[in-house]
């Protein structure tokens, strides 16, 4: 687009150049270089030496002009002063046969405006990078902002992921268990969340998980008894078993115990799977951690790994002592950390 400049201003009279100065304030800023007002109407209706163009006030501030039509002079074909709704207004004819109205204009002002359109039309000024500013082409330029907002925005979110499978790997099992979806990554790190949605914040580092199924049999009497109680409900909505399926992890945050008491063959197939998942991305992770430990010196090499299990005991002995785990799960995660 063009720069913009300090208008000159023509005009026939002083008084109406004068009054045409005080408008000049107002449109400054929506000129191009080289583009000059001629003349204006009076509802804000204006006259260049490129184009017809009419203002409105902004919504957002009131002291300030946009542009709410504009049609070059060269895809003009007629402008005439016509009656409609009961008022004057000038019909603008394009070259493609589209008619516009632009309302507020009297016989008196039109007089004027029809002599200057005259000898502007004679020789109008084209702007090789003249960029009109009409509904259509706004439309036209926020799409193409969209677009190139768009592209942007997925180019972000692309680096956004990669960042993120980098350290927390991709997903190896997502499930639904006791209420809420637990999805384990292979990496090495576990995020859980209720299943209304709320699975804010970030993966944690999975040091322990297991499950386990109490599963009995119901007897035949029992079902029978259920059927007769419910209309035969029980035997078409219930499995044929009763009793509750553990789920249980411990991050280096928190130790979560889930519970599915409806002992289906879907939550403990689902138990299973992130139970078996959670204790390969355990292994994956202790396999890439001890890789990077290899690759440093052996002196530095020793001391890494020894602050690392220290940590790693310090948090599982943090977690006992909040009473999140027991003595036995202590011991057991402890023995495995070390090796025993």
């Amino acid at each position: 687009m063009m720069q913009l400049r300090s208008l000159y201003v023509l005009g026939e009279s002083m008084d109406y150049e004068t009054k045409l100065l005080k408008r000049t304030s107002k449109v400054a800023e929506l000129l191009y270089e080289g583009e000059e007002l001629k003349s204006y109407a009076l509802t804000d209706i204006y006259l260049t030496n490129v184009r017809i163009m009419k203002l409105g006030i902004s919504s957002s501030a009131f002291s300030t002009y946009k542009v709410t039509f504009s049609m070059p002079l060269a895809k003009i074909k007629t402008v005439s002063l016509v009656s409609k709704r009961m008022q004057w207004a000038l019909a603008v004819e394009t070259s493609a046969g589209k008619t516009e109205f632009l309302y507020g204009v009297t016989k008196k002002e039109w007089a004027h405006f029809e002599q200057e359109l005259k000898e502007a039309k004679k020789s109008p000024l084209v702007l090789e990078d003249f960029v009109e500013i009409d509904a259509e082409n706004q439309r036209e330029v926020s799409k193409q902002n969209k677009a190139v907002e768009k592209v942007a925005n997925v180019a972000v979110q692309e680096e956004k992921n990669r960042e993120f499978i980098a350290k927390y790997g991709e997903i190896a099992v997502a499930a639904t268990f006791g209420g809420c979806r637990v999805t384990i990554y292979r990496n090495g790190f576990i995020k859980s969340g209720n299943i209304i949605g709320m699975f804010a914040g970030q993966p944690e580092e999975l040091l322990e998980i297991s499950g386990d199924a109490d599963i009995t049999k119901k007897s035949g009497a029992g079902r029978v008894l259920g059927a007769a109680l419910t209309a035969g409900g029980s035997i078409l909505a219930s499995p044929n078993q009763r009793g509750n399926i553990y789920l249980s992890f411990a991050t280096s945050n928190q130790v979560v115990s889930l519970d599915s008491g409806s002992g289906d063959d879907w939550d403990i197939m689902n138990m299973r799977k992130l139970v078996a998942a959670g204790k390969a991305a355990i292994s994956k992770r202790e396999s890439l951690q001890n890789k990077e430990s290899a690759s440093t010196n052996n002196g530095d090499s020793d001391q890494s790994g020894a602050q690392g299990i220290e940590e790693r005991l310090q948090k599982l002995a943090d977690l006992r002592e909040k009473g999140l785990l027991d003595e036995e799960e202590y011991k057991a995660s402890k023995a495995k950390l070390l090796g025993l």
